[in-house]
């Protein structure tokens, strides 16, 4: 899963039609996260209050660079998955 992330996107959907009681079954399954323990938000803050504009217009760049580096690949669609990065005097955006 470090490789290739993409697979916590796979799901699987079980159904059953009963045609006659017009009854419609859907079973859903998914990956999940399960944290030792559980995982609390502290503070909420927006997007636009944590990074300015320039630091805005780099997370654009940067995953689009990323974008293009999955389909140079081989792959389709965007990266799953990225982490945002900040510290004192850059960012950096990481799969």
């Amino acid at each position: 899963v470090l490789n290739e992330p993409e697979l916590l996107n796979q799901f699987l959907i079980l159904s059953f039609a009963d045609l006659k009681s017009h009854k419609f079954l859907y079973w859903f399954c998914f990956p999940a996260l399960v944290l030792p323990t559980p995982a609390i938000v502290l503070k909420r803050d927006s997007y636009n209050s944590i990074f300015n504009i320039n630091e805005r217009k780099q997370i654009r760049q940067d995953i689009e660079v990323l974008r293009r580096k999955r389909y140079d690949d081989g792959k389709k669609g965007c990266n799953p998955f990225f982490m945002i990065i900040p510290s004192s005097s850059s960012l950096s955006t990481t799969t």
